[in-house]
């Protein structure tokens, strides 16, 4: 009888060794699934943070992009304006040289009439004055 019940006491002994080692085993193996979860996630999180610095470069470039386009506009505008100044003030300074031409002919005109008035002015005196003789 002794040896039965060692032989239970071993059975039970066994069993309890085999159940301590079954739940280290399994506690391992969720451990393991646990690190593996943490890694998983500082990965997933690294790949969140790397697109965000990807997603803030290209905000950048575009906002960059954007204003060089700015510039690149409001250089043709200014160029665009000053064309068209340069239209204006030669239109202005072919207005002045016609009106310029207008007047120095007009006062050539008014030259050439009274010169032709006094050369008159004097026949008819030559006249009078043959006249009167």
């Amino acid at each position: 009888e002794s040896d039965r019940d060692l032989n239970l006491k071993k059975a039970e002994f066994a069993t309890q060794v085999n159940r301590a080692e079954a739940e280290a085993k399994a506690a391992g193996q969720i451990e393991g699934a646990r690190q593996e979860q943490a890694v998983v996630r500082e990965r997933t999180q690294q790949r969140v943070v790397e697109a965000q610095v990807r997603l803030e470069i290209t905000d950048r470039e575009v906002e960059r992009q954007k204003k060089e386009l700015d510039g690149q506009s409001m250089a043709e505008l200014m160029r665009e304006k000053n064309q068209a100044e340069a239209v204006r003030v030669a239109a202005q300074a072919e207005a002045e040289k016609i009106r310029m031409l207008g007047e120095a002919a007009a006062a050539a005109k008014e030259a050439e009439g009274s010169a032709d008035a006094a050369v008159l002015e004097k026949k008819a005196d030559a006249w009078k004055q043959y006249g009167d003789a």
